[in-house]
């Protein structure tokens, strides 16, 4: 799997969840992004059927995940374990 596939994919979905094109890899997620805890659900969803994997809903509720660049970099280090 290579990143650049899973930073494509999660910039898509979150800017489709959160009806704005302008959400980076630099937006803060709690500042920038609207979508709420159903919405980040809905991603989890989309990123297990894609991926073929399972998040725990757990996965979202991290204080080190800031930016949606964390956010990625924590579905590529899960990722690489499975």
């Amino acid at each position: 799997m290579q990143e650049n596939d899973v930073t494509e994919f999660v910039l898509n979905l979150v800017n489709e969840m959160a009806l704005d094109s302008n959400i980076t890899v630099q937006s803060n997620i709690k500042a920038d992004v609207n979508i709420d805890s159903i919405g980040w659900l809905r991603c989890l969803i989309r990123l297990e059927e894609k991926y073929q994997c399972s998040f725990s809903p757990e996965f979202l509720i991290d204080n080190s995940i800031n930016t949606i660049q964390d956010f990625i970099d924590k579905i590529n280090r899960y990722l690489a374990t499975k």
